[in-house]
């Protein structure tokens, strides 16, 4: 009960971080800017200007929805806002998980349901299967925090199809205003009773839970890292074929792919490879490295790429999606992608002796 206490006063204290560089809305593509913690914000916190974002800290309520609504998870909240889930999750058979707004003094309490993002829903799930989860939503509606839309049940449904596709079947309850969540039985704690106890009787333990809430600021355990552990680490789960999931990115990739790069480079999770040697060009794909922003599909010239299928397996590695053969310039001797039929020398080298004829016209 001591590590809950301490866990329960920190929670409070969490603003939104930006990770400048997973951002897309700083990325250098104008026309593919994106919004969506802006608009999603009810109290309007949330700034975007010239090449920066900008939190209000007296008007942020701390609720989260901003966090949950990044295709990209650049946002992230200070403090232990995953690890507080977990803690509280391992040591209780039933959870029951709601906003602070429900009166009853158990379960995990969260600033706001839609922060629970569906990447740790599905972590939850692929964690403790026999588990049995409820959500209490009770006061969601007409919330001040819920002004924009009820996120809860899309991210929730999202983590269902997801881990029923990978062989899990969740236990799990959605309860509205007249439902009763389970009220396991909790021994509460006095401030006096906490102070007594640091004090008098385990100050070792007092000590390693002060250490494990306190810890530095910059360390983030996000939604999207206990996910890929929670799937490394379950060897049993079904390697089925998946073609929908929206927190991971399954593509495929067409013959009129001309290996410009371009996805590559406008990738924030960086889950593109172009790799180049002298016989061909390979475009791979890390499935579980990406965010399924879009922004790839967005900026391809060529709408050469596409939703696709994948195993699990598949997602877990790097897959080639496009091999172009290439040409060998006899004048450098480097690799290229002809343009046209018969073209037998490389753009660079094309160009020199282009260069070379207008100077001998002089």
């Amino acid at each position: 009960m001591i590590l809950d206490f301490l866990i329960n006063k920190l929670v409070n204290e969490h603003y939104p971080e930006l990770k400048d560089s997973s951002c897309i809305f700083l990325s250098n593509i104008e026309e593919q800017r994106c919004n969506q913690c802006q608009s999603s914000c009810p109290k309007g916190a949330i700034q975007l200007t010239s090449g920066k974002v900008n939190f209000n800290h007296d008007r942020c309520i701390r609720c989260g929805i901003c966090k949950a609504v990044c295709p990209t998870k650049a946002i992230r909240m200070k403090g232990l806002v995953e690890e507080n889930i977990l803690y509280l999750v391992k040591n209780t058979d039933e959870v029951v998980c709601s906003c602070r707004k429900i009166e009853d003094k158990t379960g995990v309490k969260l600033s706001c349901l839609n922060a629970m993002e569906a990447e740790l829903l599905a972590a939850l799930f692929i964690l403790y299967p026999d588990k049995c989860f409820y959500f209490n939503g009770a006061k969601c509606q007409g919330c001040q925090r819920n002004a924009k839309e009820y996120l809860f049940p899309s991210s929730l449904q999202q983590a269902v199809e997801f881990v029923e596709t990978i062989g899990v079947r969740p236990h799990y309850k959605l309860l509205g205003h007249k439902e009763a969540s389970p009220s396991p039985a909790v021994q509460a704690i006095s401030r006096r009773e906490l102070f007594s106890f640091i004090r008098n009787e385990s100050t070792n333990m007092a000590t390693k839970a002060a250490q494990t809430v306190l810890r530095d600021p910059n360390e983030n355990v996000s939604s999207r890292s206990i996910l890929l552990d929670a799937i490394a680490e379950a060897q049993d789960l079904k390697d089925a074929i998946i073609s929908k999931v929206s927190f991971f990115g399954i593509w495929q990739v067409s013959h009129k792919c001309d290996g410009c790069g371009r996805c590559a480079g406008v990738c924030p999770a960086k889950a593109w490879r172009l790799e180049k040697d002298k016989e061909v060009l390979t475009l791979s794909h890390h499935g579980l490295s990406c965010y399924h922003c879009g922004q790839c599909v967005l900026s391809c010239p060529k709408e050469a790429i596409t939703p696709g299928t994948s195993t699990l397996k598949e997602l877990r590695t790097l897959q080639a999606k496009r091999v172009i053969p290439l040409s060998l310039c006899p004048k450098c001797n480097h690799g290229f992608i002809p343009t046209d039929a018969g073209e037998n020398q490389c753009p660079v080298c094309k160009k020199k002796e282009m260069l070379r004829r207008k100077i001998a016209e002089i």
